[in-house]
């Protein structure tokens, strides 16, 4: 069961939300991202990891909101996709999964 999702609205910031079980469970609908973190994961400086992954100390901090524009460019993508697919929410494991 998914307990964070991206609320993707339609401006230049994001959000980390928690989720209703309830509402999931009935058939909630998002769009997810799943990828190979690999060797480019081991490479990143700390700086760098807090803009790919969601940890106990950056979480508050996204559910206020957090720019697109500072995201990596495959985020930034998978937003816009599923903004144009017309979905609210986005699941990307990294960001989702503290």
């Amino acid at each position: 069961m998914l307990t964070r999702v991206i609320d993707v609205g339609d401006g230049d910031t994001v959000c980390l939300v928690l989720t209703d079980k309830d509402n999931m469970s009935k058939g909630a609908h998002y769009v997810a991202l799943s990828y190979y973190w690999g060797e480019v994961w081991r490479k990143l400086t700390e700086g760098e990891k807090d803009k790919w992954s969601t940890t106990t100390r950056t979480e508050e901090s996204r559910k206020q909101g957090f720019l697109v524009g500072e995201l990596p460019q495959t985020f930034q993508d998978v937003i816009s996709v599923t903004r144009e697919l017309s979905q609210r929410y986005l699941w990307i494991d990294s960001l989702c999964i503290i």
